[in-house]
């Protein structure tokens, strides 16, 4: 067998957070090979790996882009960028493309993550909440059967959030993003047979009833360290390379939204900025599943992230 077939590739300057990923990732029992830059990376010619976990300051640098180019064209699509720095900024980092997970926690919330994303990576077992949940966590589900419905089931989701006695800033970010979430998977994900999203032009405050694969659900899930929000629609039609255009486009800077009109994905972007990370599972033509992570912990300002994680998982339909 070739040296980097089925491994995990850990492109990385520095060595302590070198060991840590090492540490998190020899857990799935795949061999994880280090290096320290793109150039060395490019130099392992025998073989392709399973996945590739780079820094952003790596990713940003020339070699990186070829380090990229090549995993594509030899088959590695799955890539994990390892957010390091103030440098490059949120929407230089989305408007590079070329990757669809972007990690920006820190110990000891970035073991977690890490460890998460590359197994429902490794596995192509991707859909559910309970994956950011620890074992025994609770959770409740609804079906959303109308546009006014909607408000009833937020109003669940915020009751539930009060009872388990989080902060009051983490109920408010948990209120948003289930309304934004919600309100997306009513609106934008349904299409008609000539692929129009016919619910578009209905007011948010319209009432307007849903019926069969048009009503979505709604779960959610706390186990003391997590907050977890899982939207479901039965449609499968978010496009990765919008969604990565709009979180870009509403970044000003890391944490700012500003909104651009109508359209412009402004809700998205204002429910990625209330998350520790935004999850999006899609199956295309059958399911999105949006998972929205609020880190609940009582952590010291300078562990939080001040940027969200963003990952788009996709599998091939049934």
């Amino acid at each position: 067998m070739a040296e980097l077939d089925g491994s995990i590739l850990v492109v990385h300057h520095d060595r302590k957070a070198q060991r840590v990923v090492e540490r998190v990732l020899g857990a799935t029992l795949r061999p994880v090979i280090l290096v320290d830059s793109g150039d060395a990376a490019l130099a392992l010619r025998d073989g392709t790996p399973s996945l590739l976990v780079i820094s952003s300051r790596l990713r940003a640098a020339p070699s990186g882009e070829l380090l990229l180019e090549r995993a594509r064209i030899q088959g590695c699509t799955d890539v994990i960028v390892l957010h390091d720095g103030p440098s490059p900024t949120a929407a230089e980092l989305f408007d590079a493309g070329g990757f669809e997970h972007l990690v920006t926690s820190t110990m000891p919330v970035l073991a977690e993550e890490l460890a998460i994303t590359a197994a429902k990576l490794l596995r192509r077992d991707v859909f559910g909440l309970e994956k950011y949940l620890a074992w025994g966590a609770v959770t409740r589900e609804t079906i959303v059967t109308s546009t006014t419905d909607r408000l009833r089931a937020v109003a669940s989701v915020a009751a539930s959030v009060e009872s388990m006695h989080v902060g009051r800033r983490q109920q408010q970010a948990a209120e948003l993003v289930t309304d934004e979430l919600v309100l997306n998977a009513i609106h934008h994900a349904p299409i008609d047979a000539r692929g129009q999203r016919y619910l578009a032009a209905v007011p948010r405050g319209a009432a307007h009833e849903l019926v069969g694969r048009e009503r979505p659900r709604l779960r959610w899930g706390c186990d003391g360290r997590v907050l977890a929000i899982e939207v479901t629609d039965s449609f499968g039609t978010l496009d990765a390379a919008t969604t990565l255009a709009y979180v870009a486009r509403c970044l000003g800077r890391p944490g700012a939204v500003r909104a651009e009109g109508e359209g412009s994905g402004i809700g998205l972007a204002m429910a990625f900025t209330a998350s520790s990370q935004l999850v999006f599972n899609v199956e295309p033509g059958r399911r999105t599943q949006v998972i929205a992570v609020i880190d609940v912990r009582p952590w010291p300002s300078r562990v939080a992230a001040d940027l969200p994680s963003l990952h788009l998982f996709h599998v091939e339909p049934a």
